[in-house]
C-alpha cells in the first residue's frame, strides 16, 4: 500500500504536468503560422508598390522607434499577415498598411460600408468593423472563419 505522501507527490506530479500539457496544446493550436522575415509575392502584389515600400521601411524600425515605445517589426505578425492575404486575396479596394508600437501589422480598407481593420499579432488576429463596431479577436487558427464574415458580408450585421 502507498503511502499518503507518495500518493500526494503524485498527484501534485500529474496535476503539473496536465497543466503544462494543456498549456502547451493551448499554445500550439491557437499559433499555427511559422514566423518569417518577408512577405511573399503574391501578398506584395496585394499590397501593391506603396503597401509593399512601407512594409520594407517597417523592416528598418528599431527598437524605440515610436518616442522610445515602439517594437521592431515581428515576423510572427509578418508571417499572420501573409497567411492571411493567402486565404483572402482579392480586395474591392487597395489595403492600407500600418506598423503598431507592438511591432505588429496592421491592414485597413474601406468595404463600401465601413472600415475594417486588421491587427496581426503571433497567434492572433484583432478586429475592427466599423459598419456594426464591431471590436474583437480570433486566435490564427479561427482566421478562415473571419475572412468568410468579411467575404460574405456578414460583417455588416449582428
Amino acid at each position: 500500500m502507498k503511502s499518503a505522501a507518495s500518493h500526494a507527490r503524485r498527484s501534485n506530479f500529474v496535476n503539473v504536468f496536465s497543466e503544462r500539457s494543456i498549456a502547451s496544446h493551448r499554445r500550439a493550436s491557437t499559433r499555427i503560422v511559422k514566423p518569417i522575415d518577408e512577405l511573399s509575392s503574391a501578398a506584395r502584389a496585394i499590397l501593391g508598390p506603396n503597401g509593399t515600400a512601407r512594409f520594407d521601411e517597417f523592416k528598418s524600425y528599431p527598437q524605440g522607434w515610436d518616442f522610445g515605445y515602439g517594437q521592431p517589426l515581428s515576423s510572427a505578425s509578418i508571417a499572420s499577415l501573409d497567411y492571411f492575404l493567402a486565404l483572402f486575396g482579392e480586395f474591392s479596394t487597395r489595403p492600407s498598411l500600418f506598423l503598431t508600437r507592438l511591432g505588429n501589422l496592421e491592414l485597413a480598407w474601406e468595404d463600401g460600408v465601413g472600415r475594417i481593420e486588421l491587427e496581426f499579432f503571433p497567434n492572433k488576429v484583432q478586429y475592427f468593423l466599423e459598419a456594426n463596431d464591431e471590436e474583437s479577436e480570433v486566435p490564427i487558427s479561427h482566421l478562415p472563419r473571419l475572412i468568410e464574415r468579411l467575404r460574405d458580408g456578414t460583417s455588416r450585421s449582428r
